[in-house]
């Protein structure tokens, strides 16, 4: 059987999918693990797009802190999707 061009297209559309899915259901459960105000503080900023000061006025912190629990939220995305690819080299 040979595929043709579109088949071979929608595949990898699929397949595209189902790596977003996959990787918006690591970042959900990873998400849910942090500590509240290090996720609060981090889906404020990086989904809804507040700066470090709007942030901070809403947290009741300094623009600083904010960014150190933003970043420590970066750190524990990364190091889950370290664990993840290890798991998938294996």
């Amino acid at each position: 059987m040979e595929l043709d061009e579109n088949t071979a297209c929608e595949h990898s559309d699929i397949q595209r999918q189902l790596e977003h899915r996959e990787l918006v259901e690591i970042v959900s459960r990873v998400l849910t693990k942090m500590p509240v105000l290090r996720r609060k503080v981090f889906v404020s900023r990086r989904v809804h797009g507040l700066s470090s000061k709007e942030a901070a006025g809403e947290f009741g912190l300094t623009p600083g802190a904010v960014d150190m629990h933003v970043a420590r939220a970066v750190l524990d995305l990364h190091r889950a999707m370290e664990l993840i690819e290890k798991r998938a080299d294996v």
